[in-house]
């Protein structure tokens, strides 16, 4: 298995693979199966803001706080076009921007990806996805934007949260 790369670019060439994609013995068809993992970070203040852009491939994403000054995202990916996904996590004015793209060709595609996501406690976060569920713990700030379907939950959170969902609770 190839080790972790410290760049914030992560081509699937360069995802740690995790497995061939069969379910485990006596796993149930409704697990979600991973092919591919991959842990970046990159630092970060309380105060600032994370942008999650996710047009194209969607995903779970799950944001919790921490009190380390920097964001850690540890994302999976799985899906039938999980190869053609490119993730990137960088700085940007005033904040950080973790990017999911596919870069496939036009067509039919299909993905099942998850971000699990570290924060400084006060963090702004705004999210654009295709779809998929979000789940926000211990953040303090201005939660917005949209996931295309999935449910949304927010736990232990103080400021303003203006999230919608194409279907979902």
């Amino acid at each position: 298995s190839p080790s972790p790369r410290e760049a914030s670019v992560v081509p699937a060439a360069v995802v740690l693979p995790i497995g061939d994609g069969a379910p485990e013995e006596g796993a149930t068809t409704e697990r979600p199966t991973y092919d591919s993992a991959f842990v970046r970070s990159v630092a970060a203040s309380g105060g600032e803001r994370l942008e999650i852009v996710l047009p194209t491939t969607g995903g779970r994403v799950t944001i919790t706080a921490w009190d380390e000054p920097r964001i850690e995202v540890r994302g999976r990916l799985g899906g039938r076009n999980w190869a053609q996904t490119e993730v990137t996590l960088e700085r940007a004015s005033g904040g950080t921007v973790l990017r999911s793209r596919y870069t496939g060709s036009s067509g039919p595609s299909s993905f099942d990806h998850a971000f699990d996501i570290h924060v400084p406690r006060r963090q702004d976060v705004h999210i654009r996805s295709a779809g998929g569920s979000i789940t926000i713990t211990g953040v303090e700030g201005e939660l917005t934007g949209s996931t295309g379907g999935g449910e949304i939950t927010i736990a232990r959170a103080k400021g303003i949260a203006r999230l919608t969902t194409g279907g979902g609770d």
